[in-house]
């Protein structure tokens, strides 16, 4: 496991509501920890990604 820091504000799979990776955890204020290596299904395209993959449809995990 590869632990990152990542902003709450990232449009990253890590803080999108439609990829469904589990290892994100909250860390301070503005501030995630995630596993850097972790791949995961999104339910919007479909296809395995990568915690640290971004698109443009990105919407909001949470209420971050």
């Amino acid at each position: 496991m590869r632990k990152s820091l990542g902003s709450k504000k990232d449009k990253k799979c890590y803080t999108c509501r439609f990829w469904q990776g589990t290892s994100m955890r909250v860390t301070g204020p503005q501030f995630l920890e995630y596993d850097q290596s972790e791949e995961a299904i999104c339910n919007n395209t479909g296809f395995k990604k990568k915690a640290w993959s971004s698109c443009s449809d990105h919407e909001k995990r949470y209420d971050l």
